[in-house]
């Protein structure tokens, strides 16, 4: 469950630079194949849905075993939380808390001259991505478009995770397709843009949910530990 929040985070906080401003909906099917791929599958979400407004954003998932246990990951106006609404719960992140994340740290850029795909109607280039986190290597092929970028968000955090998955210096343009292969797990997972609404949210998507309780988020990277 952690290297799957890890991975929805580091998707949260920085997904690069290219042209039109996202202001929507981009939602992202996943798909397992390899080793006990059946069996991972039935945990994992079948979909990750970001939302992107005004300096904000917010990652869900949906389906899986794990999508209620992820919550709602936000970005708002400079400041990150978790809502997990099931608990009436919100974690709030620190910079602190991000410095000690394990977060996954960028090696090796490289572009796939002359390899190129549409994907929802846009050209996409792929890039090589090799970065290591807590020793283990994790490879991703990541399908770029130019024509695309998110819009200026601030949040806690986000220096740490600028080299993320998909959003690593070095990969120019917005992450339309983005296929992972880890070193210790024998399946292969590819995240792949399904649909793309530029319809621009209500502020009150993003805002916290009033009469929960609030925790910090070290609280929650802490129960995942155990």
């Amino acid at each position: 469950m952690k290297i799957l929040f890890t991975l929805s985070l580091l998707l949260t906080v920085h997904f690069a630079q290219a042209q039109k401003t996202i202001q929507g909906t981009v939602v992202y099917q996943y798909t397992i194949s390899g080793e006990g791929a059946e069996m991972m599958a039935a945990m994992m979400p079948e979909k990750m849905v970001v939302v992107y407004g005004d300096n904000a954003m917010m990652t869900s998932m949906e389906g899986g075993a794990m999508a209620s246990m992820m919550g709602k990951i936000v970005v708002n106006k400079g400041k990150g939380y978790v809502i997990q609404d099931d608990k009436e719960t919100i974690y709030n992140m620190s910079e602190e808390d991000m410095s000690n994340a394990d977060t996954p740290q960028t090696n090796e850029v490289t572009k796939l001259g002359g390899k190129k795909k549409k994907i929802m109607g846009y050209t996409c280039e792929a890039y090589r991505v090799q970065t290591t986190q807590n020793g283990q290597e994790m490879t991703q092929i990541v399908w770029a478009t130019k024509a695309l970028k998110i819009p200026e968000i601030e949040g806690a955090g986000a220096a740490n995770l600028n080299q993320g998955i998909g959003g690593a210096k070095g990969v120019d343009g917005f992450p339309m397709e983005v296929e992972i292969e880890m070193a210790a797990m024998p399946v292969k997972m590819v995240l792949s843009v399904t649909e793309l609404k530029m319809e621009k949210p209500k502020a009150s998507l993003f805002a916290k949910p009033q009469g929960y309780q609030q925790k910090p988020f070290s609280e929650m990277m802490n129960s995942m530990r155990n």
